[in-house]
């Protein structure tokens, strides 16, 4: 089909074309309408999106053609307001972004600051100890051993509990406690240098000597026993190294200063007893007890209430004394 401008003149216009392509003049009235063929969404939108201007505003005999303004519907709306907060959002979030990578810098400087060595903080190149094989008696002591490095040094594992170690700059101290027993024993401590380790050996021999210890003494008033009336000290204690030996519980009578002495018939200082035997190398006598009648005391007659106090010594058959405790008071009343 041809446009039907003579000033245009276009041919090959489709046959269902209602405008011409070129110059927009209406040529529908050259379309068969008794026949009409459909035409597709697509095809109409291309020539749909043209306006022509009313015929006074042509300028140069050619007519002015501009854009059909476009419709926008809710969807296209909200599609571009969610496009712009997109746009805000990642604008705001660059410069939070920015302020935090500042912050995250100046953190890494710190952290590289702080974490840079002290010049006196050398890495040990070598460890040596003035003792790595420590002997030692039942009755321990205190021993110094010096350490020998160029780095900082410390002690990375301790003893036990018999034994305690305190540093110094270039030594350390260990003091061992007493073995009462009658087996020896050994342990160890490490001390530690850089990638060094020295590793120090302690060994104390057995208690081979007779020895004792008072774990508590208490009292149990107006007890009658052979009928006499009288109180019982109880005396709880431990010996070592004296199997199938006679051990002795003797507590001996002063006054209120525990130092002037009660006296018996004889003048001498009052004291009672009582004794039992070791059955093995480390015995426990749970208790001990003595018996004291009042009238043994020779307190005399009117004497009224009095403070007193007593000693309690353990001793062997020979009279070897092996520990002792003073000065336990009570009232005496007549």
């Amino acid at each position: 089909m041809k446009c039907s401008n003579p000033d245009c003149g276009k041919k090959g216009i489709p046959h269902y074309a209602n405008f011409c392509p070129d110059c927009g003049t209406i040529i529908s009235a050259n379309v068969d309408t008794s026949n009409k063929k459909e035409v597709s969404s697509t095809q109409i939108s291309k020539y749909e999106e043209f306006q022509i201007l009313p015929s006074n505003t042509i300028i140069d005999d050619n007519p002015i053609i501009i854009n059909k303004p476009k419709k926008f519907n809710g969807c296209s709306i909200i599609f571009i307001l969610m496009f712009i907060g997109i746009i805000i959002t990642v604008i705001v979030l660059n410069n939070n972004e920015t302020s935090d990578d500042d912050s995250s810098l100046i953190n890494i400087d710190d952290n590289i600051e702080n974490s840079k060595t002290p010049i006196d903080e050398k890495t040990a190149t070598y460890l040596s100890v003035s003792n790595d094989n420590l002997i030692s008696d039942s009755e321990g002591g205190v021993y110094e051993i010096n350490i020998n490095t160029d780095g900082n040094w410390e002690i990375s594992t301790g003893t036990a509990s018999w034994g305690h170690i305190s540093k110094e700059d270039g030594s350390l101290t260990l003091t061992i406690d007493k073995n009462a027993s009658n087996s020896s024993r050994s342990d160890y401590f490490v001390v530690k240098a850089g990638n060094y380790e020295k590793q120090i050996n302690i060994t104390q021999y057995a208690n081979t000597k007779p020895s004792a210890s008072i774990e508590n003494i208490w009292m149990e008033y107006n007890i009658y026993k052979n009928g006499y009336l009288g109180m019982n000290i109880h005396v709880k204690f431990n010996v070592y190294n004296m199997n199938g030996k006679t051990i002795y519980g003797y507590a001996y009578f002063y006054h209120s200063d525990n130092t002037t002495p009660l006296h018996d018939a004889n003048g001498n200082n009052l004291k009672f007893y009582n004794y039992g035997i070791s059955n093995y190398d480390q015995c426990i006598f749970n208790d001990l007890t003595i018996f004291v009648p009042y009238f043994g005391l020779n307190m005399g007659y009117g004497t009224g209430s009095v403070t007193l106090s007593f000693d309690i010594s353990i001793v062997d058959a020979s009279g070897n004394q092996y520990a002792r405790k003073d000065n336990f008071q009570f009232i005496y009343t007549q």
